[in-house]
């Protein structure tokens, strides 16, 4: 094989090493599944979580993320590796648990750079009171500068307290 074109010296930066491993994601998909529906709210919404520019791509990979499971652990696991290199603190917590965590220590959030909420679906077996408390913690965690992402299926997308700041800045909703 002939590497003269290579730079054996290059570097990639964290955001360039992030962008590749979204572009080998898409490259991997079967044609059918690339031309899926690619609305650009779903673009802006993760450009906007990474900080990256938009690429047409990256809406029609959402979707794959939250349909194939292998691939959402995949993309999750590189998210939560890629904070932690830039030295950013990461909880990463399943919807059930977080509830627990909730009552013990409301203010735990804080100390996060990023919460990854995986099964959301579960944490709507809690009460009502907890989901509203859970609301407004999240809520102030958004407004404070936090990235929040959300994974689960059957995601309650009705009108309560929870569901209203999902759809918020600085939040990726991997949701089917």
């Amino acid at each position: 094989m002939n590497n003269n074109g290579l730079n054996e010296n290059a570097v990639f930066n964290d955001m360039e090493i992030l962008e590749i491993f979204i572009d080998l994601l898409y490259r991997n998909l079967d044609s059918d599944t690339k031309v899926r529906s690619s609305f650009d709210s779903i673009n802006r919404e993760v450009s906007d979580f990474f900080g990256i520019p938009q690429k047409s791509y990256i809406g029609q990979l959402l979707y794959i993320i939250s349909d194939v499971d292998h691939i959402r652990r995949s993309f999750v696991d590189h998210i939560e590796f890629y904070y932690q290199e830039m030295n950013g603190k990461v909880k990463r917590v399943v919807g059930v648990s977080l509830a627990i965590e909730i009552i013990q220590n409301v203010h735990f959030l804080e100390e996060f750079d990023v919460v990854m909420i995986e099964n959301i679906e579960e944490f709507y077996n809690s009460t009502d009171a907890i989901q509203k408390k859970l609301a407004r913690i999240l809520e102030s965690y958004l407004e404070t500068g936090g990235k929040l992402l959300v994974t689960g299926c059957e995601f309650d997308n009705s009108n309560d307290a929870l569901s209203n700041i999902l759809y918020q800045g600085n939040l990726l909703n991997l949701t089917c």
